[in-house]
């Protein structure tokens, strides 16, 4: 009889504790910060107005653009909006209330720097209920 494989206990212990921080950082807000300390990107204002999901942010690095994510809480769909480096805030339509919803904006370079996953590094995220 041959013993079946099992992955070592200190690889399924490493990949639980990644896995919780992954979830932990996903799930908790990121800190308000004043505008004076702001490190690259924050938002700076998330509010529901009836339907409407209004967010605004800040950005102390001259970016190229800004990619905004949206998701609503418990659904496997997530939105983008892109947009020049000259906007500073975006309204999410048709938000249903009673719901969750993750938003996110990254501020983006015009060029990947070096032993980057890609040009969009600075980010700021909220979750919000309506």
């Amino acid at each position: 009889m041959t013993k079946p494989n099992r992955r070592p206990r200190m690889r399924s212990g490493l990949t639980t504790l990644a896995l919780g921080v992954a979830l932990a950082a996903g799930l908790a807000p990121a800190p308000a910060y004043a505008d004076d300390v702001c490190p690259r990107l924050c938002i700076t204002d998330v509010h529901i107005d009836g339907s409407t999901l209004h967010v605004a942010w800040s950005g102390n690095e001259p970016f190229a653009n800004y990619t905004v994510y949206w998701e609503r809480q418990g659904t496997i769909e997530i939105r983008t909006q892109n947009l020049g480096p000259d906007q500073s805030a975006f309204d999410i339509p048709d938000v249903r209330p009673s719901s969750s919803y993750r938003v996110q904006v990254l501020g983006c370079g015009g060029a990947t720097p070096w032993l980057a996953d890609g040009p969009c590094g600075a980010v700021d995220q909220r979750i919000i209920s309506t």
